[in-house]
């Protein structure tokens, strides 16, 4: 999803091994965003403005034509800084976002992010098919 307006763009979800629900699709959903700064207050800590890469671990599902994704605290997400910025710049996130799923940055924190909440990535040839699949239903729905 290239959702300019909130400041971040949704580069991959891809398929885990692990599906515990049949109703439900389990992902590692990967995204590139902005954020303005300031107090963190879920951790109370401050935060640097600039652009950030995040990982969670997602659940993706139907209802009445809309795709619901569905996450919790407790499923390890991560975030890393990518970029200090003085103020947002869309030329700067896609440029940014381009080249993020190739970085050994990201690589690093899927792996992270797989071990904290013990899942693996389906790498099968079909999981790559369900990965685009996922992405296009979202762009087209949102």
């Amino acid at each position: 999803m290239n959702d300019v307006r909130n400041r971040r763009i949704r580069l991959a979800d891809i398929p885990t091994v692990e599906q515990p629900d049949p109703e439900k699709t389990q992902v590692i959903s990967i995204s590139v965003s902005f954020n303005a700064g300031g107090i963190n207050y879920a951790t109370y800590k401050k935060e640097p403005k600039g652009y950030n890469l995040h990982v969670q671990l997602q659940s993706i599902s139907r209802s009445r034509g809309f795709v619901v994704r569905e996450f919790t605290l407790s499923t390890g997400g991560l975030k890393a800084h990518l970029e200090d910025a003085t103020r947002y710049s869309e030329k700067t996130l896609r440029k940014l976002a381009d080249g993020a799923l190739d970085s050994d940055l990201c690589r690093r924190v899927v792996a992270q992010v797989c071990e904290n909440t013990g899942v693996t990535l389906d790498t099968t040839p079909a999981a790559a098919i369900l990965e685009k699949r996922l992405t296009e239903v979202v762009e087209v729905t949102v």
